[in-house]
């Protein structure tokens, strides 16, 4: 408990509601989530006395009945009276509360951001190389024999460009996650549980770099560690779990 330096009295834990918390359904991890809206949940009966939650970085669940500040928001009738929680165990990795995302479902989101990029760089580029031949042909310049190798770089530039802001705005946005993540159903958080910040999806891009040297061991590394860690992962301290934010 923390002291308070003006007295040495020691200072109050923090309220429920000014605290992060994962809601866990049947399906999946939600959140994390401030208190409030916690507290939210329960009033609109999407949350019940037997709902698990957890604070960001705890090591177990507890049910809301356990917590005194949430329990009294119970409605006393209603959908969110008694909703029972399954606790059956699940294949998923389950480590501290939260289910880690293996190997194979983060190769599935890959593949459909791979996809969506590509069908960007092609439309993208594409214009713009007509933009370049366009102005070259206006221009009246004879000698255009540079204009596909500018054509090209100009290309290139650009599809490095769209894949780095694809990556860092949408790890680092709402969704802490990109579309192929969030379609199937992962999100990306540090190990305090905390969302992933901007500076740090860049960070975590770049560290890919890592991952793939040599032969790729560091992608396949998620596959052989409990909590489904890549090199880029350990570098950038994030984990990559089941649930949608």
């Amino acid at each position: 408990m923390a002291q308070d330096p003006s007295d040495g009295t020691k200072a109050p834990p923090p309220h429920p509601f000014d605290e992060r918390w994962y809601v866990r359904t049947e399906n999946e991890t939600l959140g994390p989530y401030e208190g409030w809206r916690v507290k939210e949940l329960i009033e609109q009966g999407q949350v019940g006395r037997q709902t698990l939650i957890a604070r960001v970085g705890a090591a177990e669940w507890s049910a809301v009945k356990d917590i005194p500040v949430f329990d009294t928001l119970v409605r006393a009738e209603g959908p969110g009276a008694r909703q029972p929680v399954s606790r059956a165990p699940t294949p998923r990795v389950e480590i501290g509360g939260l289910r880690y995302a293996g190997f194979w479902i983060r190769v599935g989101a890959y593949i459909i951001d791979y996809i969506i990029i590509n069908v960007i760089v092609v439309v993208i580029s594409g214009v713009v190389g007509l933009l370049i031949g366009l102005i070259a042909g206006l221009s009246h310049q004879n000698d255009q024999s540079a204009l596909p190798a500018l054509a090209g770089g100009v290309g290139a530039v650009i599809g490095i460009a769209i894949v780095i802001v694809y990556y860092v705005r949408f790890n680092s946005g709402p969704w802490q996650a990109t579309p192929g993540k969030r379609l199937v159903g992962i999100h990306i958080i540090t190990v305090t549980g905390e969302p992933v910040g901007g500076w740090l999806a860049f960070g975590r891009y770049f560290a890919y770099m890592l991952s793939g040297l040599p032969l790729c061991l560091g992608f396949m590394w998620v596959g052989w560690n409990e909590e489904k860690k890549g090199f880029h992962d350990m570098v950038c301290g994030t984990r990559v779990i089941y649930g949608k934010l």
